[in-house]
């Protein structure tokens, strides 16, 4: 037979070097995957923030449309806009 017959006390250090090697899996599991939720956590917060930076300027494209098209036409308009809070001055010169 090839299995063959432990003793009680081989048994009992068996354990406890399957338990040490189970918790230091453990440990080395926990480490890795610490860094794994770190890169996607700062992946996801930088495609957020490019999502917030495309909005915004889209938003500022609309406004600059807005201040040519009201110049085109006569009316003196506020050649301001913003982009992430910021007051942009508005060229007319295209």
């Amino acid at each position: 037979m090839l299995v063959a017959a432990l003793q009680s006390d081989r048994v009992a250090n068996l354990g406890v070097v399957l338990v040490a090697g189970i918790f230091i899996i453990a440990i080395v599991f926990a480490v890795l995957l610490r860094f794994v939720v770190a890169k996607v956590v700062v992946a996801l917060a930088l495609v957020a923030l490019g999502l917030v930076v495309w909005s915004q300027r889209e938003h500022l494209e609309a406004c600059a449309r807005r201040v040519r098209s009201t110049t085109a036409a006569g009316a003196q308009p506020t050649k301001q806009c913003s982009f992430l809070g910021l007051k942009v001055d508005v060229g007319t010169s295209d």
